[in-house]
């Protein structure tokens, strides 16, 4: 099943790669070896736009993700009634196809549609974001991290649940408030969790360019 849907799919992609290819005119097709990679490398609007608006959505993604998945979980590693039904309800849309996400969120965010006019009270138009080149790329992080956020959700609860409670109680009785345990105790014994959601977060994100 993966060579078939992977690994045939990928070097086809290669193999054309090194073609002048239309899928409109296909009988055209002509061999014309690296000048699609020389043409790519002396395009400057490559690396001026396209190349620094993807890092740019990269960071932002990747620093959303970790912060609001830690958050989550902390929230959710609690004693928290109905917790099982809350972090079901956070990691649904990791299992969702992305093509349902993205037409959901598309009604969402057209002129007139809920998400416009909520961002609209915050000074921002009430326009249809995935045809506007301003609102465009927040609309895809929006979404990208809105899908994704319960996987690493669940990497944080997995690295909470590996702390011990009585770090806790001890914190407590020399008087810790939550807020002071997160950060001295919560906070540095995840961060190899915090280094794993990262570099996921990174490779996954570099994936939709």
């Amino acid at each position: 099943m993966w060579l078939y849907w992977f690994f045939i799919p990928a070097i086809k992609s290669m193999r054309l790669s090194f073609y002048n290819y239309s899928y409109i005119t296909p009988e055209r097709t002509e061999f014309v070896g690296f000048d699609n990679f020389v043409r790519l490398f002396h395009d400057k609007d490559f690396f001026k736009k396209h190349c620094s608006i993807h890092f740019l959505m990269v960071a932002v993604v990747v620093l959303l993700i970790a912060v609001l998945a830690f958050l989550i979980a902390v929230l959710l590693d609690g004693n928290l009634r109905g917790k099982t039904f809350f972090r079901t309800v956070y990691y649904m849309p990791y299992v969702i196809s992305a093509v349902a996400v993205s037409i959901f969120f598309m009604y969402f965010f057209v002129k007139g549609g809920i998400g416009s006019r909520f961002f609209s009270l915050f000074g921002m138009k009430d326009t249809t974001w995935f045809t506007s080149t301003k609102y465009a790329l927040f609309l895809v992080i929006i979404i990208y991290v809105w899908q994704q956020i319960g996987f690493y959700m669940i990497l944080y609860i997995s690295g909470l649940q590996n702390i011990s409670a009585e770090l806790y109680e001890v914190a407590k009785i020399d008087g810790a408030n939550k807020a002071q345990c997160i950060w001295y105790i919560t906070f540095p014994l995840v961060k190899p969790t915090t280094y794993l959601v990262i570099t996921l977060g990174m490779i996954n994100a570099f994936q939709i360019f």
